[in-house]
């Protein structure tokens, strides 16, 4: 079963008669449904119809109900990030220089070359390849 969202209607709604799809009240809105085997019937805490059908339809991009799939950073900015930790985590010079050399030159270059701009285009073949050519380096 879909997740399905409705309308609740208070007792005191004057569109309580005109049932549970009815958009142009106030009353709360909730959600029926499975999504990945778990079964939800809940209050969405919102009554807008709008922010109602964006907060499912980031739950089914996630797969799981209550989370929010986060956005996919490009590759640039994935590597900026892990550097960034690296720096945070006080590693020696040394380790920075080669996380720089790795990442930050012949990785990006190698995605470039393939045409991966997002992480969500590497996968663990792409990776592997990558790692291979740096064997042969």
């Amino acid at each position: 079963m879909p997740l399905t969202i409705y309308r609740r209607h208070s007792s005191d709604c004057a569109h309580k008669t005109k049932g549970r799809r009815w958009t142009r009240c106030d009353c709360q809105i909730w959600v029926q449904g499975s999504l990945g085997g778990e079964y939800v019937r809940q209050s969405l805490k919102l009554t807008v119809w709008g922010a109602a059908q964006e907060k499912i339809r980031g739950w089914e991009a996630s797969g799981q109900i209550g989370v929010i799939r986060n956005e996919i950073p490009a590759v640039k900015e994935a590597v900026q990030k892990h550097i960034a930790d690296a720096e945070a985590r006080n590693l020696k010079a040394e380790s920075l220089k080669k996380i720089r050399d790795v990442i930050e030159r012949r990785f990006l270059k190698y995605c470039s070359a393939k045409g991966f701009r997002s992480l969500r285009q590497l996968d663990v073949d792409a990776v592997r390849e990558f790692r291979n050519r740096l064997v042969k380096d």
